[in-house]
């Protein structure tokens, strides 16, 4: 994991690019039990070309490339800000890109600021984020 030191503004977060496969968009945990994620006649009837993700698909993807770039200090002191642009479908070839768009020394720590998108197969932004990260040292002491 970098350290908030080695993290400089404009550098690219890595690069993440899945299929969006019916494995995961069938699961419980996606689809729920609503069937425009699951039948294609019912997306059809909805005006869809295929049965849609739910925006947590595209989102986790982000956080998981943000993740890979932070580490641990994704699951303290961070906010992850998502704006749900276009719809995703099933075998969707969705590819993350973003990058640290601040670095500021803040307190005891660094306040990091990460501007993330996920694109589909025609280059079209279907989900932003802005994730805000403040990193403290683990042995400092909040007050």
């Amino acid at each position: 994991m970098d350290s908030s030191r080695k993290l400089k503004a404009g550098q690219a977060i890595p690069e993440i690019r899945r299929r969006v496969s019916s494995l995961v968009m069938f699961s419980r945990q996606w689809a729920g039990t609503n069937p425009v994620h699951t039948d294609d006649a019912v997306a059809a009837k909805q005006g869809m070309p295929a049965p849609v993700a739910t925006g947590q698909l595209s989102a986790a993807y982000i956080q998981e490339s943000c993740v890979q770039l932070l580490g641990e200090r994704m699951f303290r002191n961070a906010v992850m800000e998502v704006w749900f642009k276009r719809p995703v479908y099933l075998n969707d070839e969705l590819t993350v890109r973003g990058h640290v768009a601040e670095v500021r020394e803040e307190g005891m720590g660094s306040r990091i600021i990460v501007q993330a998108e996920c694109l589909n197969q025609a280059g079209v932004a279907v989900t932003v984020a802005r994730v805000e990260v403040v990193d403290v040292p683990t042995s400092a002491t909040l007050p």
